[in-house]
């Protein structure tokens, strides 16, 4: 299967992140709050994409950045289904990285804490970066 697009790209709003996606050079990028009002409606073309990229990367390495400022619980659950995806790529000996850019807000300072943290292990693959 290939992709339908090579590049998709889609124009942050107040609740929904600015996404690049460009299966050429391997970096797919999301940016900004994440909390849409239909997150399925809003995360099944993307992850149709990376299913599609998965399938037949066209690029050597892909490099992942996720720097959320904010997402709802069911964006979280929908973002580690893409974090599924990728790990059956990297399985497959496929070089994968992927950097989660983890915001603290004042009361979290001191506690480096991370949504992933409880998926330790589980996607090597994954650097978390906090702010």
């Amino acid at each position: 299967m290939s992709l339908v697009q090579e590049v998709i790209k889609v124009v942050p709003t107040r609740d929904t992140p600015e996404v690049h996606f460009n299966s050429l050079t391997g970096v797919l990028r999301i940016k900004g709050r994440c909390y849409p009002s239909d997150v399925k409606k809003f995360f099944e073309p993307l992850l149709a994409w990376v299913k599609d990229y998965v399938e037949n990367p066209k690029s050597e390495q892909t490099a992942v950045h996720i720097d959320l400022e904010y997402f709802n619980t069911t964006s979280g659950k929908l973002l580690l289904n893409l974090f599924e995806m990728l790990k059956s790529l990297y399985k497959n000996g496929h070089n994968v990285s992927v950097k989660w850019y983890e915001w603290e807000s004042d009361e979290e300072k001191d506690d480096d804490y991370s949504f992933l943290d409880e998926f330790e292990g589980e996607y090597p693959f994954v650097e978390v970066i906090y702010r």
